[in-house]
């Protein structure tokens, strides 16, 4: 922003807070109204708010223009700024959290505060299943904190950022391993996260490190396999597997191990021994979630058998199953949203577009708990797309401009590309000639 626009803003700023009947008030009030969201901090009575009206800088609910709060925020009255951010932030703390990011900031605290209020943020953004905010505000408390309270809270902070923001929580993982390096545990945690994201050669150092460990045979062989199997080498993780015989059971409970066996040997067109592996997974592992898995890899594997009735009996078995296990935590509305996913697909090629509706619905509700612009507006284009086949052109341009604008509001545009070909195509179906083209 241009220097000479800014001192304009802020003597424009200035004097209204000068002129106005109650000097010191008008200032908080500009300041709360600059630090909380509006509909929070407005209450039309107030004589403050009346004043800012006659004066042009608040318009029916808003600042006239958003660079008078960013200069609010940012260049006046700093000591006035940090006492009110100081006087707001408990309450707001469990009020909004979000809001509440703001305020630390402005508040200046000492680190040992600041630290604390941040824990406090991520604790309820936790309880309201925000596991984005949480995350954040964890990782703002990393950069305050020292020694082992410093990994404890990167690591915490990166398993709440694992399924939304992967390369901070890939880094926040990589300082907790640092400073916490004798914890066999963590490491395996670690080397699982490297995997994920593709760097085997890493994966597999970090797990030979772990050779003179003792109790942790059974983890290094899980987390072998899987690097095998992520690696495409299927062959090599069902050899693995079978290599290891006597730590089958372990790997059971290991969960996802087994599960990548499973994938392997589709892979490798051994079906049969898949669906043989899945059943002996299911008499060992009485887990809901841990079958839930397995149901949705039988799902899949009949899908592409091209035996889609079968498939859709999977995914309803799977999904009855779901309901007994509570969408508690981030990994659990992952699988609820994976499932729909599966079976609203199932149920387009079955040719049954508004069965298909009603579960894309049911992943934008859960999806709108997890935080994650990308995927959210994903879902939106998905379930427009389905609205578009369906004839309700409406409610599927409300749906894609939806999608467009929380990518526009997190400033993620370059994942716009498919929203707009979404809407460009309902425009073609919906509108004539003229009209498709003027959107």
């Amino acid at each position: 922003m241009p220097r000479s626009l800014t001192a304009m803003i802020a003597d424009r700023l200035e004097e209204v807070a000068l002129t106005a009947s109650h000097p010191e008030a008008m200032r908080e009030r500009l300041l709360e109204l600059a630090l909380l969201p509006e509909q929070e901090a407005i209450h039309e009575t107030n004589p403050e708010v009346a004043e800012l009206e006659r004066s042009g800088l608040w318009r029916a609910g808003h600042f006239a223009h958003p660079l008078y709060p960013e200069v609010l925020r940012e260049r006046l009255w700093i000591k006035e700024r940090e006492r009110v951010a100081r006087g707001l932030l408990e309450s707001v703390i469990t009020a909004c959290p979000e809001s509440a990011t703001r305020l630390v900031r402005a508040a200046n605290l000492e680190p040992t505060a600041a630290v604390s209020a941040w824990e406090r943020i991520a604790q309820t953004a936790e309880i309201r299943g925000d596991g984005l905010i949480a995350g954040r505000a964890l990782a703002e408390a990393v950069l305050l904190s020292e020694g082992k309270k410093r990994g404890s809270l990167a690591l915490r902070a990166s398993r709440f950022l694992k399924k939304l923001d992967q390369p901070e929580s890939f880094k926040l993982m990589h300082l907790a391993v640092q400073l916490t390096p004798s914890d066999p545990t963590l490491t395996l945690e670690y080397g699982d996260m490297l995997n994920i994201n593709n760097n085997f050669d890493e994966a597999e150092c970090l797990e030979s490190t772990l050779g003179k460990t003792q109790g942790f045979d059974a983890e290094r062989a899980a987390l072998r396999i899987r690097i095998r199997a992520r690696r495409g080498d299927a062959r090599g993780a069902v050899a693995l597997w079978e290599q290891h015989a006597a730590f089958h059971a372990a790997f059971v409970h290991l969960g996802i191990t087994s599960l990548y066996v499973v994938n392997a040997l589709i892979t490798t067109a051994r079906f049969d021994d898949a669906f043989i592996l899945m059943a002996w997974l299911w008499e060992q592992n009485h887990d809901a979630k841990f079958r839930v898995q397995i149901l949705n890899v039988k799902m899949q594997l009949h899908s592409k058998g091209g035996r889609l009735e079968a498939a859709l009996e999977v995914a309803d078995e799977a999904l009855r199953l779901l309901e007994t296990v509570p969408p508690s935590d981030q990994a659990m509305l992952d699988l609820h949203i994976r499932l729909y996913n599966n079976r609203a697909n199932l149920l387009l090629n079955l040719m049954r577009p508004r069965a298909a509706v009603h579960d894309m619905e049911r992943v934008l509700e859960i999806s709108q708990r997890l935080g994650d612009s990308v995927r959210l507006a994903g879902h939106q284009v998905n379930l427009g797309g389905c609205l578009k086949a369906l004839g309700q052109f409406q409610r599927a341009e409300q749906l894609l401009l939806e999608a467009r604008a929380e990518l526009d509001r997190h400033g993620l545009s370059r994942f716009r590309v498919s929203v707009e070909v979404q809407l460009a195509t309902l425009y073609v179906d919906w509108l004539p000639p003229m009209g498709a083209r003027s959107r």
